[in-house]
């Protein structure tokens, strides 16, 4: 129905608003952290580049990726960073927590921000997990990220379709589609044909 349309539309517009585990690693697929942890609990960059401290791990410098273009086309760029940052200290977010610490943000360049904690942090590198959403994004109606794969429609029958992003910077998956498929009773789940399910439900 419309609601439900309506309110996991709001959901993967603002994927840091869920705290359904399930859901946000789905949407990690159409948003790119700064950083990536993986199971165990190693540091990779993402979005950033490089993140250093120079005086013991109260002022943060982070460079990003270039040449990282959000689904619409536009580049990446500090401001997004921010903006980021801004909403989820607005929001009751599951990644409130990370950036909790953040005293002020100074925009170095397009593609470098300095960074200024209340208190040294030498593990805040490892809080950059968060998905980075572009600046503006209250006003978009699809979801529009920079992850590997991006909005592409929403069928008649309500399943939303997301394609491979060719003009991702990373590695590429090896499948071209993915559906998102939601059903209004466990019958329909059952009797669905899906090639691989992720099952999380929405009330």
């Amino acid at each position: 129905d419309r609601k439900a349309f309506l309110h996991f539309l709001c959901i993967i517009r603002f994927c840091m608003d869920t705290n359904n585990y399930a859901m946000s690693k789905f949407l990690y697929l159409v948003y790119d952290p700064l950083v990536k942890m993986d199971s165990n609990f190693d540091l990779s960059f993402c979005l950033a580049d490089n993140v250093t401290t120079a005086d013991g791990g109260i002022t943060w410098s982070v460079d990003l990726r270039k040449n990282v273009k959000w689904h619409n086309g536009n580049n990446l760029c500090a401001d997004d960073i921010i903006y980021t940052i801004e909403y989820i200290k607005a929001a009751d977010s599951r990644y409130s927590s990370h950036i909790k610490d953040i005293y002020r943000i100074d925009v170095i360049s397009d593609s470098a921000l300095s960074i200024r904690l209340s208190e040294a942090d030498s593990t805040f590198p490892s809080k950059l997990t968060f998905p980075i959403i572009k600046k503006d994004s209250k006003d978009d109606i699809f979801p529009c990220g920079t992850g590997m794969y991006k909005f592409r429609m929403v069928k008649e029958n309500g399943n939303y379709v997301f394609e491979l992003n060719q003009q991702y910077f990373g590695k590429k998956a090896g499948i071209n589609n993915i559906v998102f498929a939601s059903y209004r009773t466990e019958k329909e789940l059952s009797e669905s044909n899906s090639d691989f399910m992720l099952i999380f439900y929405i009330l």
